[in-house]
């Protein structure tokens, strides 16, 4: 069964999410048991995270959504993201102001009964505050209503955060 199917055969569009979260979490064992360590360029002392988010949102036109939800080493957060040719650019900003971007495309959609299925890959890009100059990669599952543009998604992967000039990296 491919994996559009078996995620529509979950349950009900509210009750996906703790299906999804635990997609999420698999992804990202997954990336843990590949043991990727992204380089930086700003020394040993970088430190490399498990990603997990959960998010959810709305679709403001075709091409801009606006979400929030919950990441592992980013807290509470509030997401925007705008569509530039195939690809979506993506800012996701903690609850201290420091912002991590990043960018996604689709790797496979499905839709069924007015839900759209979208599986996602994406890489980090830097950011500002303690995301400058983070890299990283993730994978994630996008739900999204079509009737009102409601939307939940999963997701899980690897952030690597250089280190300051003290030596430190993160938080």
């Amino acid at each position: 069964m491919n994996r559009i199917r078996f995620f529509a055969k979950l349950g009900s569009f509210a009750g996906r999410s703790v299906s999804l979260a635990l997609a999420g979490l698999l992804m990202t064992m997954a990336f843990s048991a590949q043991n990727s360590q992204a380089g930086t360029g700003h020394g040993e002392r970088d430190s490399t995270f498990a990603f997990v988010f959960k998010e959810s949102g709305q679709n403001i036109s075709g091409t801009q959504y606006y979400g929030e939800g919950y990441a592992t080493h980013l807290g509470a957060y509030a997401s925007t993201g705008l569509l530039v040719g195939s690809d979506y650019n993506i800012t996701y900003t903690s609850p201290e102001g420091d912002e991590l971007f990043g960018s996604y495309g689709e790797t496979e959609l499905g839709l069924e009964n007015g839900i759209l299925y979208a599986f996602l890959k994406g890489t980090f890009s830097g950011g500002t505050g303690i995301y400058a100059g983070a890299v990283g990669d993730f994978e994630g599952v996008v739900a999204v209503d079509l009737a009102d543009g409601v939307y939940n998604a999963v997701g899980g992967g690897m952030l690597t955060l250089p280190a300051d000039d003290s030596g430190n990296s993160g938080r």
